[in-house]
């Protein structure tokens, strides 16, 4: 939603849609890690705490891609770093799927 848009409820009716419409496929996707050193670090928690509200659910699945940290969220069932990692092998390819670093939640950014 552009941001002169946001605040009036059209991304939570959007994905109150797309849940509904796919409510039997599991949805997944990355948002930007939170990161203590971020100048966007409240956008970032924000933007999780958005999604979290609305149906998804943090997977625990972080990684890495072209130096840009990600968390992975799911809706409609659980997501495993295994699931992720053959969806990305899938979509992108093997080089691809090779540059994805998988992290600890704890590790520090």
């Amino acid at each position: 939603v552009q941001p002169g848009l946001r605040g009036q409820g059209i991304g939570t009716e959007i994905l109150a849609l797309l849940l509904a419409e796919k409510r039997d496929r599991r949805i997944v996707l990355d948002i930007e890690a939170d990161d203590l050193t971020a100048d966007n670090r409240a956008e970032r928690q924000m933007r999780k705490q958005f999604y979290l509200k609305r149906g998804f659910e943090d997977t625990g699945v972080r990684y890495e891609f072209f130096h840009v940290r990600y968390e992975l969220l799911s809706a409609n069932g659980p997501v495993l770093q295994e699931d992720f990692h053959a969806l990305i092998h899938d979509y992108w390819g093997a080089a691809a799927a090779r540059m994805v670093r998988y992290f600890n939640v704890d590790e520090t950014m």
